[in-house]
Order: structure tokens, then sequence, then C-alpha cells
């Protein structure tokens, strides 16, 4: 049996969660490794309020607090959130991904 951390080198930090109850082909949903699911627009959205947050931090004079705990932090949900976009985003664009949103469009209709 594989540990965690094999899986998710295998895997990666996040992939698109097609079996989610009420997928939307939209926007579709996001499974992050050790954190969740969201929908790939909340994501985004997720991701900058804290790179927002992290600017904000910054300019009052924490970039060691920041750079210790989130940036250079494996464990770091930020840097998760990150990964798992990353990875949803290239799964996005393969063309069996692509099939099976259009053919979940067409179905929603």
């Amino acid at each position: 049996m594989k540990t965690y951390k094999e899986l998710r080198e295998a895997y990666g930090s996040g992939s698109i969660y097609w079996d989610a109850p009420e997928f939307d082909p939209n926007n579709p949903t996001v499974a992050i490794s050790g954190y969740g699911t969201m929908g790939l627009n909340l994501l985004i959205k997720n991701i900058a309020d804290d790179l927002d947050d992290l600017s904000k931090k910054t300019k009052s004079g924490q970039l060691d607090v920041i750079a210790n705990n989130v940036l250079l932090n494996p464990k770091s949900t930020f840097l998760h959130k990150v990964k798992a976009y990353a990875d949803a985003v290239a799964e996005l664009k393969s063309s069996k991904s692509k099939r099976k949103l259009t053919l979940l469009r067409k179905k929603k209709k």
C-alpha cells in the first residue's frame, strides 16, 4: 500500500473532483490534498485574498514570519492551494477533460 506522501507525489496537490454532488462544468470542483474541496473560481479568489493578506503583512515588517511560516514551509496551506490550482488547470487543459466538460455542459442543458 502506498503512503500518503507517495500518493501526493503521484497525483499532485490537487485535481478536479468529477464526482462532486453538485459538479458545475463551468466552475469545476477542485480537490485539494490535505485541505478539502472548493470550486475553481472560489480557489482563485481564496489565493488572491491570501496574497493580499501576505502583502499587507510584508508591508508591516513581518517578512521573516511570512517567509518561514508560509512561503518556505512545505506544509503551508497557501502552497497547497497554489499547487492544487496549477494541477487543476493542467488537468483541465487535457483533451480528455475538455471532452468530459463538453458532455457535462450538454447534459446540463
